[in-house]
């Protein structure tokens, strides 16, 4: 009986667990109701409930285990429908989610396509930034009232180089203890890309110290520029990310401004902080890495600038955007009156042949660029006597986000450069010496 007992029990337990508890209780009133018949149990049972042959005590365990049964049966069916719900919920919530992230992929879409028409208008025409300056437009302090000269980095043509000169310059110049300030306004971010790892940067922009930033106030969190300002290394350089949202923010700061609902002049907006006393006198330096397009960004460099420095390739694409850069830069000077103080500190030639002097035919690009440039301009140009030349060490540098100055191969090119543009500024006064070879 013990056999077919757990036999039963084992036949049970792979049904469900009412029916199991059911079985489990059934075989004990079964046990009782036989004990009922043939034990002393059973006598004293009779006793207590008559004599019947079932006793109404066990009909009513029966009856209540029945009920017991069902209650189980209906919690069962109950908690799946339950989880059923839920799993349902969490299927749609899971949809919901897709479907808002799917949204909010074609508005960021729509947005970016808005934002590359606004600039597309503003690239054809530029006579937007050529709006009048009105009365309240931040004075332009004079550099021999500031410690920091500033220079924009600036060519209307992209992949002349001027990342490259950007930040090379800047560490040659920091190399001989000039305290030098690197701000990146291209939302490509090569430059924040050449200064800090991935790592640093993502720290940078968690804590909104981006110059997208600086040019979007409602984006959270956000920090007065002077907190952006990050030390690369353990050297007298420095730099101000951005990132791929600049764009966006540049855009924003540009419309509003035109339509008349911002409350200050957008143009002048980094003027005002790089002039005052809490950044200029930090600095010897402040280069500036513009965009190939005329951004808000690109005109708030030109606004702040001392000097003008433009890169170019000797190719025939390269060269011809050198007098459109011209040109807008002297009506921006001249007819807006937006940067009336910027002066052209040079043309310089990037990315040469290697060899230590130029080609016959790379001379005679660069002579008729002199000739063609000379022309958008009203006072003589000067064109760097020291050329960067094209070597694989700035790809192997920019790969492992190192300096190309730094390689013993190229540093003297760049110290070589540092010479050339001090001589250019001979009024700039800096607290250090000039750097040297080692």
């Amino acid at each position: 009986m013990l056999e077919n007992t757990f036999d039963y029990l084992v036949l049970l337990s792979e049904r469900s667990a009412p029916v199991f508890v059911a079985g489990i209780v059934g075989l004990i009133l079964g046990a009782l109701f036989t004990a009922s018949l043939t034990t002393p149990l059973g006598f004293l049972l009779r006793r207590v409930f008559g004599g019947s042959s079932r006793p109404k005590r066990v009909d009513d365990l029966v009856a209540a285990c029945e009920a017991a049964v069902q209650r189980a049966e209906q919690a069962e069916a109950e908690r799946k429908a339950l989880q059923s719900d839920y799993d349902q919920l969490e299927a749609d919530r899971a949809g919901e989610r897709e479907q808002a992230a799917d949204e909010a992929a074609e508005l960021q879409q729509e947005i970016d396509r808005l934002n590359e028409q606004i600039q597309e208008i503003v690239d054809s025409d530029g006579r937007v930034w050529e709006k009048l300056p009105t009365d309240d437009v931040p004075p332009f302090i004079p550099k021999q009232d500031r410690q920091a000269l500033v220079v924009a980095v600036a060519n209307l043509k992209g992949g002349v180089g001027k990342t490259t000169v950007t930040a090379n310059l800047g560490a040659a110049l920091a190399s001989g203890g000039s305290r030098v300030l690197l701000i990146d306004l291209d939302h490509q971010h090569s430059l924040s890309d050449l200064c800090f790892p991935e790592q640093k940067r993502g720290d940078l922009k968690c804590s909104g110290r981006l110059i997208d930033h600086f040019f979007d106030p409602d984006r959270a969190p956000h920090r007065p520029l002077r907190e952006c300002i990050e030390r690369v290394g353990d050297t007298e350089l420095h730099c101000i990310v951005s990132d791929e949202f600049l764009a966006d923010a540049e855009t924003k700061a540009m419309a509003t401004w035109l339509v008349g609902q911002s409350d200050s002049d957008v143009r002048y907006w980094l003027r005002t902080l790089l002039h005052d006393p809490d950044i200029s006198e930090r600095f010897d330096w402040i280069l500036i890495d513009c965009p190939p397009r005329l951004t808000t960004g690109t005109v708030n460099a030109l606004a702040a600038a001392d000097e003008v420095l433009v890169p170019v390739l000797l190719d025939a694409p390269s060269m011809n955007a050198v007098p459109r850069m011209l040109k807008w830069l002297y009506q921006l000077k001249h007819h807006a009156g937006v940067c009336p103080n910027a002066s052209l500190l040079g043309v310089i030639a990037n990315r040469t042949n290697k060899q230590p002097s130029l080609t016959s035919n790379e001379r005679d690009s660069w002579q008729g660029l002199q000739a063609k440039a000379n022309d958008r301009w009203d006072d003589p140009i000067h064109f760097f006597e020291r050329f960067i030349p094209g070597k694989v060490a700035f790809a192997d540098a920019a790969k492992d986000s190192k300096f190309a100055a730094d390689d013993p191969a190229l540093k003297a090119v760049f110290l070589d450069l540092v010479r050339e543009v001090r001589t250019q500024v001979p009024h700039h006064h800096e607290g250090s010496t000039s750097p040297q070879l080692s």
